[in-house]
């Protein structure tokens, strides 16, 4: 301790070098570095205490200057940077020599330019400060090492919104100044349009269009193809659907020279490909591309590449090229160098909540899952004709599809519709639904209900009171008593599943979702539904379109593809949302009302657990029978009361909704492909091991479908499976009989009546 107290005693200069330390502590060699720190703090206070800038006191520390910076201990070399910086702040002496020459510019340059990149916002700004201060020492000279340096990515990079839309609109003008100039940076940029399509800000996606259309115009569509088809299969539908469009404004410009057959071939497929999306905005901007190829190239050119795809998505191909030849021939063609149709901007904004398909042709209740195929269809299209059912379920079927009565119509585009509202409403009506006062916009809601109250039903349009709506804060369900087409539910579900799980608002949805399917039919309003439930993210949504769904099937009957009921219901059940299984156990009672014992059977493979819990579900459901619907007839009762005098009573009655068999409820499959010709000659090999063989390999295709349909195909099967249960071998005849058994089982009752004999 008093070997300790000698150092403090030392002079500061004594303090701050090393060899005074060592030379005085040879015992203390780990107490060096706190003599210097205290070395260092004294040289701060003696340096900021000088009465003059040239002090002789200056002089001694000058050769100390290198050494102090390098200390080895981080502490000391801390406190060691402040006496340096007070050093060279109060002494004359520390000026003499600055700039490019003393310090190289050069071996620091390098260190600086990986801070650029730092972590630390500090760090960064610090750095880019000390190159601005380099820069005017040294000048151009150090440009060179900066050239690899990463541009600013406003447009890719930034979050904000609006400096996103600045950014694509002064690279517009830039192309457009530019023209062939901006060949070096088109592809890059294009690419970087292509990202930020997934913007949902209406004047951001047009100012985004703008710098990729004016970024396109200096290259050729060979540069950017690789992009365009990556950006097609993007997962985003906003991108999707936005690269298609950019796509048609880019055929547009095109001749037939220079959209060959392998430039064509080359955007065809990705095309095709979005043409069968689930999302709607998706399929019309592909459409919109392929119509405005065809244009170009006609018809007979591109028809080769279309032979695959069926009439439906040929037919709205069409639609749109006889728009571009419309507008082509009505003088549209001063507008080319501006991009793309007009027509062809309704389908431009990326969507954000689910969507639903239009399903026409459906299939009435009771007909088995197979019997009739829904088709997705754009809205507009007609719809194919049910496929005939077989007669062993005619009785279960109604006179015809509810769907068929539906009127068609076709969605608007946004300038349509505004034209449509300016002329069926006033300023100031339109004006107050958009005002900030509530009053105001319950003063216009009352007006607009009062109007459409006294209209006639066939001057009545649904799409644009809706539409209106929509465009305007606020939705309000009013039951205008007119039948509405398949677009009002795609136009209403989606807005209106995100807010069936709001406490206020909630029951006001649901009510909603009823009247939607009396106004259409309960399975396409519950379709959708079902294929959206799971899309919402909010349990307290899923809840409440489940409950909703358990109590319609109740009104309605079991009019849903029970197929996706089961998908449904078996995802609900896995869920981790105690509430969420809750409803799914329930809504598996009200299917265990109509299904019975099928049911069971196709939950067999789920968790004991679960399975006891549904069990003690329908234990107390007991002998009860599906009530009869209750909601849902109003077209049946149309149609009837629309019949000709003449018709007779039993046609009538055959119109009116039965309760479906629960054969017809159940999804089957067709194994018959299944039973192969070697599996049959097998059975009838001499030798009992190969016949045991066949008998395994026909038992394994019926254990891996719980239910099968039948028909024709079955029928040499089955026979050859029956042969072998008189077969010498009582062990192979045993397990021909069970195999007989299971085919029995697996078949509908009217299918084994026949086959099984």
């Amino acid at each position: 301790m008093a070997e300790e107290l000698e150092w403090k005693k030392l002079p500061t200069i004594e303090k701050v070098e090393h060899k005074v330390c060592v030379f005085y502590l040879p015992k203390y060699g780990d107490q060096q570095w706190k003599a210097r720190v205290e070395g260092y703090e004294e040289a701060v206070k003696l340096f900021s205490t000088q009465p003059s800038d040239k002090s002789p006191v200056f002089s001694d520390y000058v050769g100390l200057m290198k050494k102090m910076v390098v200390d080895n201990n981080a502490i000391a070399q801390e406190k060691a940077l402040f006496a340096v910086l007070a050093f060279a702040e109060n002494a004359a002496i520390a000026t003499r020599l600055f700039g490019s020459k003393v310090v190289s510019i050069k071996s620091i340059l390098k260190e600086i330019i990986r801070l650029l990149e730092d972590r630390d916002g500090t760090v960064r700004n610090e750095s880019k400060e000390l190159i601005i201060e380099m820069y005017r020492w040294a000048g151009p000279a150090i440009k060179p090492q900066l050239s690899g340096l990463k541009p600013v990515q406003v447009i890719s990079k930034d979050t904000n919104i609006l400096l996103v839309g600045q950014s694509a609109k002064i690279v517009a003008q830039i192309a457009n100044a530019l023209r062939a100039g901006f060949k070096p940076y088109a592809v890059t940029t294009i690419k970087a349009c292509f990202e930020k399509f997934k913007e949902k800000k209406p004047t951001v996606l047009v100012a985004i269009r703008a710098a990729a259309d004016a970024a396109q115009r200096s290259v050729t569509l060979e540069s950017l193809q690789e992009d365009i088809i990556e950006a097609l299969n993007n997962k985003n539908p906003g991108i999707r659907a936005e690269t298609a469009l950019f796509l048609s404004r880019i055929f547009a410009k095109m001749t037939i020279v220079t959209l060959n057959k392998k430039l064509l071939k080359t955007f065809v497929v990705p095309l095709l490909k979005c043409s069968a999306d689930m999302v709607l905005e998706v399929r019309e901007a592909a459409f919109c591309a392929l119509g405005t190829a065809m244009f170009i190239v006609t018809e007979k050119n591109i028809s080769p590449f279309l032979a695959d795809i069926d009439n439906i998505r040929l037919n709205r191909i069409k639609e749109f090229y006889e728009k571009v030849a419309n507008e082509k021939k009505g003088g549209s063609s001063d507008n080319e160098g501006k991009g793309a149709p007009s027509s062809l901007e309704a389908a431009s904004v990326a969507p954000s909540k689910p969507n639903f398909k239009v399903i026409k042709g459906n299939k009435p209740a009771g007909v088995a899952v197979g019997e009739g195929k829904t088709v997705s269809v754009s809205p507009g299209e007609d719809a194919p004709r049910p496929t005939k059912p077989s007669a062993a379920k005619k009785k279960a079927q109604p006179a015809a599809p509810a769907s068929d009565a539906l009127p068609k119509e076709q969605l608007w585009s946004d300038d349509v519709l505004e034209a449509k509202i300016a002329e069926a409403y006033s300023e100031t009506l339109i004006a107050q639904l958009a005002s900030s006062v509530w009053k105001e916009r319950l003063e216009a809601m009352e007006t607009l209900r009062s109007s459409i109250d006294k209209m006639a039903p066939e001057q009545l349009s649904c799409q644009l009171v809706f539409r209106l709506l929509l465009k305007k804060p606020g939705l309000k369900d009013n039951n205008f008593q007119k039948p509405c087409s398949e677009v009002i539910v795609d136009l209403l579900l989606p807005d209106l599943t995100e807010k069936v799980g709001d406490i206020k608002v909630g029951e006001a949805v649901k009510l909603a979702f009823t009247a939607l399917a009396e106004a259409t039919t309960f399975e396409i309003v519950g379709g959708r539904i079902l294929r959206a439930v799971y899309q919402q993210k909010n349990p307290k949504c899923q809840i409440e379109c489940l409950n909703w769904l358990s109590l319609s099937i109740k009104e309605f009957g079991l009019q849903l593809n029970t197929k996706e009921l089961l998908v449904c219901l078996k995802t609900g059940l896995g869920a981790t949302n105690l509430q969420v299984r809750q409803a799914c156990i329930y809504l598996s009672s009200v299917m265990y009302l109509y299904m019975g014992g099928t049911l069971r059977t196709l939950l067999s493979d789920e968790k004991p657990a679960l399975v006891a819990l549904l069990e003690e579900e329908w234990s107390k459901l007991g002998d009860s029978k599906p009530p009869a619907p209750t909601r849902g007839l109003r077209y049946v009762k149309q149609q009837q009361s629309t019949a000709s005098d003449g018709a007779s009573a039993e046609g009538a009655a055959a119109a009116e909704p039965e309760v479906p068999d629960p054969e017809d409820l159940v999804p089957r499959t067709d194994i018959s492909e299944k039973l192969t010709e070697e599996m049959m000659n097998l059975l009838v090999s001499k030798a009992w091991k190969e016949r045991q063989e066949g008998l395994n390999q026909i038992q394994e295709v019926l254990t891996s479908a719980q239910f099968i349909e039948g028909g024709p195909k079955l029928q040499d099967p089955l026979t050859a499976v029956a042969k072998v249960c008189t077969d010498v071998n009582k062990i192979l005849g045993k397990n021909a009989l069970g195999i007989v058994e299971k085919f029995a089982k697996a078949l509908s009752k009217s299918d084994a009546k026949k086959l099984v004999k």
